[in-house]
C-alpha cells in the first residue's frame, strides 16, 4: 500500500476510463471520511477531491520520477505508471518497452530508423533482442532436447504484428549465415512475407494492411559442422483461417485482398488476361503498380509461376463481374428471384473457392521452396538434430458493431493464446519456483483473468459438447437453420458464465460470449452457411478438371496437382473421352472442425516449446500521426493494456528470474573450452557436482551472485544477465586457442584456475570447519543429555516406589470396572447381532418384492401378448368380413351391369317404340320395360336422385322424372352418352357441396361422425358431392393414424419409464447391500479385538497369582533373599503397571470403536428404513403410474377402433356407389393430379413448371365432369 504525504505528486481519477490524472496530496489525515485531499497539478484554483484511505489505496497511486526502457526496474509498478511510461517512450521514437523477458511495441504509425537497433548483432534492441534471446535459449537447451522456441506475438488489428514478426525472422537470418545454398534460402525467406501480405492481407476499417488469416512461420536451424555457430537449414509456414469471404463482400471503406487490386493497378502489363475489361477500381490506391512489381520480384525469387496466380485470379476478377437478370413476367418472378439468388450464391462460392486454391497453391510453394534438406538414405553419417524457432503471427481480438462467424473463430484463437500465456508466465514461473526451492519476493499479486472458463465453454468439459462442437452437430443434421443453432447455444449454455443472456427483443438472433477483454455480442445469421461451405458438385466436377494447376489445387490428386500446368492439360485431353470418371466424393470437413483441430495442435506445439512473448499495442483508432496533434489515446491504450494483463505480468516477472538453463547444459557448453586443469580440480575436489560446478565457474569469472540463484536442478539469471554467459565461452574459447607466448590469455588462464581452485579449497575448507564445529557441539550436547539421563534415572527411583504403591490399591477397582465394561462391550456386541439380522431380514424382504415387482411385470407383458394377439385375430376377422362383403358387392355390381346391357339391347330391339315416353312406359298395365329392368331404374333413381320429400321442394321432385327421361334418350343414343351434359338440376355445383361439408364437418379433419355423413348425404347429391365426401374420408383416415402413431410413442415413453423406475429400485438395492456388508465387517472386527482383550486379561492373572508378595516382619534391615524377592516384585509390578496402562488405553479405544460402532449401526438401520420406504414409495407410484398410462392406452385403442370402424364404413358407403362413367375418370384424374402436385412441390429443382405441367389434367377433368 502506498503511503501518502502531503506534497507527493500521484495519479488518481483513471480507474474506470483509463484517463488517469496528475494531482498533488495537499491534505493527509486519518480516520474517516476525506482525509486525503488531492488537487490536478497545474490547477491552483481548481476543485480539491478529498478521498477516504481505502478509497485512496485503489485509485490514487505514485508517480515515477523517470522513464525506463524495462518497466519491472520501475519503483512503483501500476496501471497510470505503466500507461506512462509507454507514452513518454512512444512520444521520443522508441516505442519498444521491455518488461522484463516480454516486449510491449507500441505501433509508432511511421517508419522508423532502425540502424540504432544492432539488427543481426548479439547487443540488438527492441524486437531483435527478443529473437536474440531465443537464440541464445536454442543454443543452450539443444544438447538437452529443449531447444525449441516459439515466439507470440498478440494484439488488436493495427497493432504491428506483421512488422514486428518481419523483424524477428530478419534478425534471425541475419545471425544465422550460412552456405551459398543456404543464402539463397534466407533470400527466399525474406520474400515471404511480400508475397503473402499481397495475397492475405487487405484493408479494413481498423488497419490499411491488415492480416485476414494467421500464421505460424518455423525456421529450422541445424548446427554447423564445425561447431561455430548455427544456420538455416529450411522453413515451413502453416495458416490459419483465411477470410475467403472477403473475395465478395467488403464492408464500407474496405478492400480486398491487395494482389486483386494490384491487378487492376498492372492491367496494361497483363493483356492476355483481360482485365480492360473490368470495371474501374473502386478503391484504387497510390502504390498498387509499384507494389505489384514488389510483389513479381519475390515470386521469381522464390520460384512461383505468376501467369498460374494471375490467370486464376484474373478469372475470379471475371467471375466476380457476372450479374444475372431475371424475367419480368408476373406467373416466373418468384421463382426466377430464387433462381437468381443461388446463382448468386453459386457464383460467390466459386469465387472463393477459386481464391483458397489458389492461396493454398501459392503456400504449398513457398513451403516447397523453403523446404529443409531431405533425408540421405544411402548415407550412413547421423544428422546432426534440427531445432526450429517458430514466429506466430496470428489476428487479434475483433468486437465490431456486428460480429459473426469469423469474429467467433478469431476471439475463440485469442482466448486459448491467452490461456498459453497465463499457464506459461504466471502458473509455470509459480510451479517452477517452487520445484526448485526459490522464494519469490512479495508472494501475493493479483493474478491476471483467467480464460479457461470460456476456453471450456468452446471445448466442452465432462462429457458435454462445446460451443463449437454444437456449431458443427447442428450445421450437419438435416435441415439446418441460424435460428435452430442460436436457440440450440440457448438451451445448452443457459446459465454459464461466459454465456450471459442478451436482451429479449435480439436472443431470437443473437448471443453474447464474456471473452477475457469482455462480453462480445454476435449475430447468428450465416453461420451454418459459412460453417458448411460447401462448393456445389457440379462446380467441384468443372474446377477439378482445370488446366490451371492454382484452379484446380485441393480438388484432384496430389500427383496431378503436382505435374504442373502441362501435365494436368495433357491429362485432361487424355481422359476426355472416358467421360471424366467421378471420385468417390470425400466426406467434407467443415470450417468450425478444422479450425478447431488446428488451434488444437498449435496450442500443444507452444507447450511444447519455451516461448517468448511480444505484446503489440495500436495507439489510437484513426491509424493516423500527425505532428502537433495528440495521437496517444490513453484510454484506447489502457483497454489493450488490461486485455494484455501488462500490469499483473510486470508486477511477477520484477521479482522473478525469467531465464533459466539446466546444470546439465551449461557443463556441455563450457566443459570442452574450459582449462583441463579446472575440469580436474572439479572432478576431484567437487566430486562431480554440477550445482558446484556452477557456482565455482560464475565466481572464477567475477560474476555477481545478485545476477543468478541456483536451484535444484538449473540455474536461474535475472533479466538480461543471459549475456555475460556469452562472455564466459568467449573468454574460454580465447584461452582454449591462444599460444603459449601470448601472456596476457595465459595470465587470464592462470587467474581463472586460481580462482576455479580456490573456490574449491575454500569450500573444502568450509566443510572442515562445519565438521569439527558439528563435531563439538554434538560432544557437548552429548555430555548434556548424559546428565540429565541420570537425574531422570533418580527421580525415577523415587517415584516408582511411590507410583507402585498407588497402582497396586487400584487394581482390584480396576478389575471390577474392566470387568463391568467388558460385559457391557459383550451385550452391545449381541444387540448389535440382531441389529444385523434385523438387517438381513429386511434384505431379504426387499429381495421378494422386487421378485414380486418383477413378476407382475412378466405378468403385465404376457397380458399384453395376449390383448395383442386376441386384436390381431379381431382384426383378420375383420379384414375377412370386409374381403366377402367386397365380394358380395362386386357380384351384385356383376348382376347390374348385366342387368343393364339387357335393357340396352332390349330398347335397341324394333319391339321397343321409340316415339313412347320412358314415364309411360312405366305405368301399370302399359307397354314398356320389362319389370327386372324398370326396378332397376326405379330403383337408381331412387337412391340417387330423390330425396325424401321433407329436405327437397317439389320442384326437385319434378326434375327427377324429367331426368329420368333424359336418362331414357342417353339409353337410346348408345355410345354418345359421354357427349351429354347433364342438366343443373341433376346435378349440384361442388361450390355448393364444399359450403356444405364446412358446416357440417368443420375444419378439422377428426371430427367426422356417421350422423354428420348421413347428413351430407341427405342435402347433396350428384357426383361433385361424393368426391368432396372422399376427400373428408381421406383427411380423416389420415388423421386416425397419426393418433395412432402418437399413442404408440406415448406408450414406448412409459415403458421407458416404467423401466428407469425398476432401474432405480435396484440401485438402492445394491446401496443396502454394501452398506450391509460394510457392518459385518466392523462386527468382526469388534469380535476380533474382544478375543485379544480376554487373552490379554487371562495373562495377566495369571501373572499375579504366580508371584507371591512377601512383607518383612520387622522394621529392621532386609536379608539378602528379601532384598532379592522385594526386587523382583517391583519388577513385576512394574511390567504389571505397563501391561495394565496398555490395556486401559485399549479398553478405552475399544469403547470408542464400540460406540463408533453403534452410532454406525443406528444410522444404517435409519438409511435402510428409509431405503425401505423410497423403495416401496417408488414401486407404489411406478405402479400407479403404469395403471393409468395402461387405462389410458385401452381408452386410446378403443377410440382408434371405434373411428376405424367408421371410417371403413363410410367407405363402404362410397364404394357402394355407381358412379357414372365420366365422373370416374373425373376423380381418378383429380387424385392423380393432386398426388403429382405434392410429390412435384417437394423436389425443389422446379417449382413453378412442375405446378403448371401437373395442375392442367386436372381443371380439365373436372370441366370434364
Amino acid at each position: 500500500m502506498v503511503a501518502h504525504e502531503v506534497g507527493a505528486r500521484v495519479w488518481y481519477g483513471g480507474k474506470e476510463d483509463g484517463c488517469w490524472k496528475i494531482g498533488e496530496v495537499i491534505a493527509c489525515a486519518g480516520g474517516g471520511k476525506g482525509d486525503i485531499v488531492v488537487r490536478r497539478s497545474g490547477d491552483a484554483g481548481g476543485q480539491d477531491e478529498p478521498m477516504d484511505s481505502a478509497e485512496a489505496s485503489d485509485t490514487v497511486f505514485a508517480v515515477n520520477r523517470g522513464v525506463e526502457e524495462d518497466m519491472t526496474a520501475l519503483h512503483h509498478i501500476h496501471e497510470p505508471a505503466i500507461l506512462e511510461n509507454l507514452r513518454l517512450r512512444a512520444l521520443e521514437d522508441a516505442p519498444y518497452t521491455f518488461m522484463g523477458p516480454i516486449l510491449v511495441s507500441v505501433n509508432p504509425l511511421r517508419e522508423l530508423d532502425e540502424s540504432g537497433y544492432e539488427c543481426g548483432t548479439a547487443r540488438a534492441r527492441g524486437p531483435f533482442a527478443i529473437a536474440e534471446i531465443a537464440l541464445q535459449q536454442l543454443q543452450l537447451g539443444a544438447r538437452s532436447g529443449t531447444g525449441d522456441q516459439s515466439i507470440v506475438i498478440g494484439g488488436e488489428s493495427g497493432a504491428g504484428k506483421t512488422e514486428s514478426a518481419k523483424r524477428v525472422i530478419r534478425h534471425v537470418v541475419a545471425r544465422c549465415h550460412g552456405s551459398e545454398q543456404g543464402n539463397e534460402l534466407e533470400e527466399r525467406l525474406l520474400q515471404v512475407s511480400p508475397v503473402l501480405e499481397a495475397i492475405g492481407n487487405a484493408s479494413t476499417c481498423m488497419n490499411h494492411n491488415s492480416s485476414r488469416f494467421g500464421k505460424y512461420t518455423k525456421v529450422i536451424l541445424e548446427r554447423r559442422a564445425d561447431n561455430q555457430g548455427w544456420c538455416i537449414t529450411g522453413a515451413r509456414i502453416e495458416t490459419y483461417l483465411l477470410e475467403k469471404s472477403r473475395v465478395v463482400f467488403q464492408g464500407p471503406g474496405e478492400r480486398s485482398f491487395h494482389i486483386l487490386h494490384y491487378l487492376r493497378a498492372a492491367r496494361e502489363k497483363l493483356p492476355h488476361l483481360g482485365l480492360d475489361a473490368l470495371q474501374p477500381d473502386a478503391s484504387p490506391r497510390v502504390g498498387d503498380k509499384d507494389r505489384f512489381d514488389k510483389l513479381c520480384g519475390a515470386l521469381a525469387t522464390i520460384g512461383i509461376d505468376q501467369d498460374v496466380l494471375f490467370a486464376s485470379l484474373a478469372g475470379v476478377l471475371h467471375l466476380l463481374q457476372v450479374e444475372f437478370e431475371g424475367d419480368a413476367d408476373a406467373a416466373t418472378i418468384s421463382s426466377d428471384a430464387e433462381g437468381i439468388e443461388r446463382a448468386v450464391q453459386n457464383r460467390n462460392a466459386v469465387a472463393k473457392a477459386i481464391y483458397a486454391g489458389a492461396f493454398e497453391w501459392v503456400l504449398q510453394r513457398l513451403n516447397q521452396s523453403l523446404g529443409g534438406p531431405q533425408d540421405d538414405q544411402g548415407s550412413e553419417t547421423p544428422r546432426t538434430p534440427m531445432h526450429f524457432i517458430g514466429v506466430l503471427d496470428i489476428f487479434g481480438f475483433e468486437s465490431m458493431q456486428q460480429n459473426s462467424f469469423e469474429q467467433l473463430l478469431i476471439n475463440y484463437t485469442n482466448e486459448a493464446l491467452q490461456d498459453t500465456f497465463i499457464r506459461q508466465v504466471f502458473e509455470a514461473e509459480v510451479a517452477l519456483y517452487k520445484a526448485e526451492g526459490l522464494v519469490m519476493k512479495g508472494a501475493d499479486f493479483p493474478p491476471p483473468r483467467a480464460s479457461s472458463e470460456c476456453v471450456h465453454l468452446f471445448h466442452g468439459v465432462k462429457g458435454k459438447p462445446g460451443l463449437l462442437a454444437l456449431v458443427d452437430e447442428v450445421s450437419r443434421a438435416p435441415q439446418p437453420s441460424d435460428e435452430k443453432l442460436n436457440k440450440a447455444m440457448h438451451d445448452s449454455f443457459a446459465g454459464h458464465t461466459c454465456f450471459p443472456r442478451p436482451h429479449p427483443k435480439d436472443i431470437r438472433t443473437t448471443f453474447i460470449v464474456a471473452h477475457y477483454p469482455g462480453p462480445v455480442s454476435y449475430v447468428a445469421e450465416g453461420f451454418i452457411h459459412k460453417n458448411n461451405d460447401q462448393l456445389p458438385e457440379r462446380a467441384q466436377q468443372v474446377l477439378s478438371t482445370a488446366t490451371n494447376v492454382a484452379v484446380a489445387w485441393g480438388r484432384c490428386s496430389p500427383a496431378d496437382t503436382a505435374r504442373g500446368p502441362t501435365n494436368a492439360r495433357a491429362g485432361a485431353g487424355s481422359e476426355s473421352g472416358a467421360g471424366s470418371r467421378r471420385r468417390p466424393r470425400r466426406k467434407v470437413q467443415s470450417i468450425v472442425s478444422k479450425f478447431a483441430v488446428q488451434i488444437k495442435a498449435l496450442v500443444e506445439t507452444l507447450e511444447a516449446t519455451k516461448c517468448s512473448f511480444i505484446r503489440c499495442v495500436k495507439p489510437n483508432v484513426q491509424m493516423q500521426r500527425e505532428e502537433g496533434r495528440p495521437w496517444f489515446d490513453r484510454a484506447l491504450v489502457v483497454s489493450q493494456l488490461r486485455c494484455l494483463s501488462i500490469e499483473q505480468t510486470a508486477q511477477v516477472l520484477k521479482s522473478g528470474l525469467p531465464t533459466r538453463i539446466p546444470y546439465q547444459s551449461l557443463i556441455d557448453a563450457y566443459a570442452e573450452t574450459l582449462p583441463q586443469e579446472a575440469l580436474r580440480i572439479w572432478r576431484n575436489l567437487g566430486a562431480g557436482n554440477a550445482r558446484e560446478f556452477t557456482k565455482a565457474l560464475f565466481w572464477a569469472f567475477d560474476v555477481p551472485h545478485k545476477a543468478y540463484r541456483c536451484g535444484t536442478t538449473r540455474v536461474f539469471f535475472r533479466n538480461g544477465q543471459l549475456s555475460m554467459l556469452d562472455r564466459i565461452l568467449e573468454a574460454s574459447k580465447v584461452w582454449s586457442c591462444a599460444a603459449p607466448s601470448d601472456a596476457k590469455a595465459q595470465a587470464e588462464r592462470k587467474y581463472v584456475i586460481d580462482r576455479f581452485k580456490l573456490y574449491y579449497v575454500r569450500m573444502l575448507w568450509r566443510k572442515c570447519v562445519a565438521k569439527a564445529m558439528a563435531a563439538h557441539h554434538f560432544e557437548s550436547r552429548l555430555r548434556y543429555f548424559r546428565a540429565r539421563n541420570e537425574a531422570i534415572s533418580t527421580i525415577q527411583q523415587r517415584f516408582r516406589a511411590h507410583r507402585v504403591r498407588c497402582t497396586f490399591l487400584l487394581q482390584k477397582a480396576a478389575a471390577l470396572e474392566i470387568q463391568c465394561c467388558v460385559r457391557g462391550w459383550r451385550a452391545r456386541l449381541e444387540f448389535a447381532a440382531r441389529l444385523a439380522e434385523a438387517a438381513q431380514l429386511a434384505q431379504e424382504e426387499a429381495a421378494r418384492l422386487a421378485e414380486a415387482a418383477r413378476a407382475a411385470k412378466e405378468e403385465a407383458a404376457r397380458l399384453e401378448k395376449e390383448a395383442a394377439l386376441a386384436e390381431a385375430e379381431k382384426e383378420r376377422e375383420k379384414v375377412a368380413a370386409r374381403e366377402a362383403e367386397a365380394a358380395a358387392q362386386q357380384v351384385k355390381a356383376e348382376q347390374m351391369l348385366s342387368l343393364t346391357e339387357r335393357s340396352r339391347s332390349w330398347i335397341r330391339s324394333p319391339s321397343c317404340s321409340r316415339n313412347s315416353s320412358f314415364v309411360g312406359s312405366i305405368k301399370p298395365g302399359g307397354q314398356g320395360l320389362e319389370p327386372e329392368l324398370l326396378a332397376v331404374h326405379v330403383r337408381e333413381v331412387t337412391e340417387e336422385d330423390v330425396l325424401p320429400s321433407s329436405s327437397r321442394p317439389q320442384s326437385t321432385r319434378l326434375g327427377s322424372f324429367r331426368g329420368l327421361a333424359k336418362l331414357e334418350a342417353r339409353v337410346l343414343q348408345g355410345n354418345r352418352e359421354s357427349e351429354q351434359v347433364q342438366s343443373p338440376q341433376e346435378t349440384m355445383s361442388l361450390e355448393k357441396c364444399k359450403r356444405i361439408a364446412r358446416e357440417l364437418f368443420g375444419e378439422n379433419a377428426k371430427g367426422v361422425t356417421m350422423a354428420m355423413v348421413e347428413a351430407f348425404r341427405e342435402q347433396t347429391y350428384g357426383p361433385f358431392a361424393d368426391r368432396v365426401l372422399a376427400s373428408r374420408l381421406k383427411s380423416a383416415l389420415r388423421e386416425s393414424e397419426h393418433e395412432r402413431a402418437l399413442l404408440k410413442e406415448q406408450k414406448t415413453r412409459l415403458h421407458a419409464q416404467l423401466e428407469d423406475a425398476e432401474q432405480r429400485c435396484w440401485e438402492y438395492k445394491v446401496v443396502a447391500a454394501e452398506r450391509e456388508a460394510r457392518i459385518t465387517e466392523l462386527t468382526t472386527r469388534m469380535l476380533d479385538l474382544e478375543a485379544d482383550f480376554r487373552e490379554r486379561e487371562r495373562a495377566f492373572t495369571t501373572s499375579v497369582s504366580k508371584t507371591p508378595l512377601r512383607v518383612p516382619t520387622a522394621a529392621g534391615a532386609l536379608s539378602s533373599d528379601e532384598a532379592a524377592s522385594l526386587a523382583s516384585l517391583v519388577s513385576i509390578i512394574q511390567s504389571q503397571q505397563l501391561q495394565l496402562a496398555a490395556q486401559s488405553d485399549e479398553i478405552s479405544r475399544l469403547s470408542r470403536l464400540q460406540q463408533d460402532t453403534q452410532d454406525a449401526k443406528e444410522y444404517m438401520a435409519n438409511v435402510l428404513d428409509q431405503l425401505t420406504l423410497d423403495l416401496e414409495r417408488e414401486r407404489t407410484q411406478a405402479k400407479r403410474n403404469f395403471d393409468f398410462f395402461e387405462q389410458k392406452l385401452r381408452e386410446a385403442d378403443s377410440e382408434l377402433e371405434a373411428r376405424d370402424v367408421l371410417i371403413k364404413g363410410l367407405e363402404r358407403i362410397v364404394k357402394r356407389k355407381s358412379f357414372p362413367k365420366q365422373v370416374q375418370e373425373s376423380l381418378q384424374t383429380s387424385s392423380s393430379s393432386s398426388l403429382s402436385l405434392s410429390s412435384s412441390s417437394l423436389d425443389g429443382s422446379s417449382t413453378s413448371a412442375g405446378v403448371k405441367l401437373v395442375a392442367g389434367p386436372a381443371i380439365s377433368g373436372g370441366q370434364a365432369a
